[in-house]
């Protein structure tokens, strides 16, 4: 019904260069995204273990400072993060953790972060 002109021979297979190109686009696009969402994932647990670590700090501050931040150490080990700091100001207690994982590429990914713990002040 409908005749097609028939293409030259350089052009035989440029349509599989084409899809070769989409498909690497698409490969590097989806290892990127993969890392960006390994980065959050690994701020987002290095958040929670200075969170729960400056919390078991608080809950043992009142046996002393190197009590608090032992428990603050260990509450930090358990969420696989390692210390950093740790410090007493009055009744609250800083803490900053790091933590580290191991990405899909194999290589090391790791995030800092820092919580504050201490008591309730309301304004009644």
């Amino acid at each position: 019904m409908f005749d097609t002109p028939p293409r030259p021979e350089r052009e035989r297979g440029s349509a599989t260069i084409i899809v070769v190109a989409v498909i690497a686009a698409i490969v590097v696009i989806a290892l990127a995204w993969g890392a960006v969402a390994q980065a959050r994932a690994a701020r987002h647990h290095a958040k929670m273990a200075a969170d729960t670590a400056s919390l078991a700090a608080a809950q043992h501050l009142s046996l002393g400072e190197a009590s608090a931040c032992r428990a603050a150490t260990r509450m930090a080990e358990r969420n696989s993060a390692r210390m950093r700091d740790c410090s007493v100001d009055g009744e609250a207690v800083s803490v900053t953790v790091s933590y580290r994982d191991t990405v899909v590429s194999g290589g090391v990914i790791s995030a800092e972060a820092h919580a504050r713990a201490g008591p309730v002040t309301t304004g009644v």
